[in-house]
């Protein structure tokens, strides 16, 4: 899988710590890629980096939301939720898809475009709403889908 993330300014968020993680992943990211392009590296870049982003999930998400209590961030609830739902459904998900397709060119794509895009997606949509350098998604999104639901629901018909 040719690929390549490229760190751009509009994913800092203004905070150090975050920033200099974030940056790091990027290169993991890279790395990564770069392993899975080798067909005898494939299966250990990916255990790797299951390994790695388990271990960065634990981490990393704490920094972060240690950070966001310090400032009151009225959303640390609901990113938090994002945090836990990658580390305890997403990654274990693809390891599994991972071990029962023995590291297939297919699923090995999809492990590190499922990373990229968390990556990116979550460092834009989310950790920059942090510093209110954009809005949460999120929030919204769970929010128009409980309107949804309440409104069907409540519908007589």
């Amino acid at each position: 899988m040719e690929g390549q993330l490229v760190w751009k300014d509009e994913y800092n968020i203004g905070v150090d710590i975050i920033d200099r993680e974030h940056k790091r992943l990027f290169k993991i990211i890279n790395k990564l890629f770069q392993f899975t392009d080798e067909k005898n590296k494939s299966q250990w870049a990916c255990q790797e980096g299951i390994k790695f982003f388990k271990d960065h999930a634990v981490k990393h998400f704490t920094e972060e939301e240690e950070y966001m209590a310090s400032v009151n961030y009225e959303r640390l609830g609901v990113h938090m939720h994002i945090h836990r739902e990658f580390r305890e459904r997403t990654l274990p998900a693809l390891e599994e898809e991972l071990e029962r397709t023995h590291y297939s060119a297919d699923s090995v794509e999809h492990f590190l475009g499922v990373c990229a895009g968390w990556l990116v997606g979550h460092t834009l949509m989310e950790d920059r709403a942090i510093t209110g350098k954009s809005r949460s998604r999120w929030v919204d999104l769970v929010m128009r889908t409980a309107e949804k639901s309440l409104a069907e629901e409540y519908t007589i018909g």
